[in-house]
């Protein structure tokens, strides 16, 4: 069914009067302005009937293959699409377009902003206005959303319109072409640790909090992620043949049978491979690490979960209690808490321990920043600290030196990572005096 905006037929009956097979005939405009003029009863009444029942068909968008003959390609540029019916198609259209985990955060950010206008009623693609368009970032505004995150959604409803209106599927302008996005905020967080606060995090990770089970190596990951730089996705996918320890190299590659988050076969951001030299700290910990057999659990294609045998540096440990356990009840390992018998739980005959991927760290992360006392800092503002701090202000690394390192593109490194601290411009300044730099420099007043 295809619902047309503006177009309201209206179907007559005319008698024809020269020899023909047929008495009485329809008379219809399609809406492409084509007028239809076809046969169809000798009985007046009966005409009348059917001229009825088309009118009715026409206005519902039921046409049939005569009627599409003469519409030729009209009806794909033309039909009204419901919201729905337009997310389904645009993620048709790109599914084969972009990674598994591209696609997946698409799919999750389109979903996110169509939905806003499906509560207010909206049910069709043409209903939506410039105006729902700026209601909808303004809600975000007020719902505290970063300038970012208003400029994302946005960038959504923007590739749905202009790809259907490319690929003639609807002919409808983008409605967000001139929103405006907040004057609040910034499209880029510029977050960036202390060493004081880095020196407060690296202590916190020498002690346990309370005993988990299921344990992340997160006082290994964090250090090895501050070290290197590294997007904590590519370390968490590390495994130990991406690795030469004797060179003390990282070979961060595409891996078409690693057991990723997405299924079967993982690769760097964009797929740019990359090799980079560890420091000492960051391979003295790989060197710490025991090398233990893991799983990574995908789903195969009816949805099923299934194991694949890996080689991660850094799995999350799982504790599974045997039934044989005669501290074993219902609620399971909760109960063996009381069992004092093993310091080390896992030593006990009683339980199972196996490793597999380790996917999140976000609980423990918010554990280490409450005990080091820092406040608004991301994991990946890590990453930030390694590539500013580190790589261009204390060694010396030009952007683009950087950005090959940590895997960044010489623009996203100068816009977005490279800004210049104050201190880098003090130290520029090294508290000389005016006076002094231009007597060093007789040639400035000249």
């Amino acid at each position: 069914m295809e619902t047309l905006v503006g177009y309201a037929p209206k179907v007559t009956v005319f008698e024809y009067n020269k020899l023909s097979a047929c008495k009485f005939w329809l008379n219809y405009m399609l809406p492409n302005k084509k007028r239809v003029r076809r046969p169809c009863s000798n009985q007046k009444k009966e005409a009348a009937k059917l001229a009825r029942i088309k009118q009715g068909q026409l206005a519902n968008g039921k046409f049939d293959d005569y009627d599409r003959k003469k519409l030729g390609g009209f009806l794909n540029i033309n039909q009204r699409l419901t919201i729905s019916e337009a997310k389904v198609l645009y993620l048709e259209l790109t599914s084969d377009k972009k990674g598994k985990r591209s696609f997946r955060n698409d799919k999750s950010l389109i979903k996110n902003s169509f939905a806003y206008f499906e509560s207010q009623g909206l049910v069709y693609l043409d209903e939506i206005s410039p105006l729902d368009c700026a209601r909808l970032i303004s809600s975000l505004n007020a719902k505290g959303l970063s300038k970012s995150s208003a400029k994302n959604y946005r960038t959504a409803v923007s590739k749905v319109f202009n790809k259907l209106k490319k690929m003639k599927l609807a002919a409808l302008d983008n409605p967000m072409t001139d929103v405006e996005l907040p004057k609040k905020g910034k499209l880029t967080r510029d977050r960036i640790p202390s060493v004081k606060e880095i020196e407060s995090i690296l202590c916190s990770l020498g002690t346990k909090v309370n005993f988990s089970p299921n344990d992340s190596p997160t006082d290994k990951i964090i250090p090895f992620a501050l070290f290197t730089g590294a997007r904590i996705g590519e370390v968490f996918h590390a495994e130990w043949d991406d690795f030469d320890l004797e060179t003390g190299y990282w070979f961060i590659r595409n891996k078409p049978n690693c057991p990723g988050v997405e299924g079967i076969g993982w690769s760097p951001k964009w797929e740019k491979e990359r090799t980079i030299k560890l420091f000492p700290e960051a391979l003295s910990i790989l060197l710490s690490m025991p090398k233990v057999g893991s799983i990574g659990t995908v789903r195969n294609e009816t949805g099923e979960k299934i194991p694949v045998s890996a080689r991660f540096v850094f799995p999350k440990q799982q504790v599974r209690v045997l039934k044989s356990c005669p501290m074993f009840v219902k609620h399971g390992y909760y109960q063996c808490f009381k069992c004092k018998e093993f310091v080390d739980r896992t030593l006990c005959g009683h339980r199972q321990v196996s490793y597999s991927r380790c996917d999140s760290i976000k609980k423990s992360w918010a554990t280490i920043l409450r005990k080091a006392g820092v406040e608004d800092l991301h994991l990946h503002d890590l990453r930030r600290f390694f590539n500013r701090v580190i790589l261009q202000e204390r060694l010396g690394f030009t952007p683009e030196e950087a950005g090959c390192y940590i895997g960044n593109s010489r623009e996203v490194n100068i816009e977005h990572y490279s800004p210049i601290s104050a201190d880098t411009l003090s130290k520029k300044i090294r508290n000389r005096s005016f006076s002094e730099v231009v007597s060093s420099n007789i040639g400035l007043l000249n």
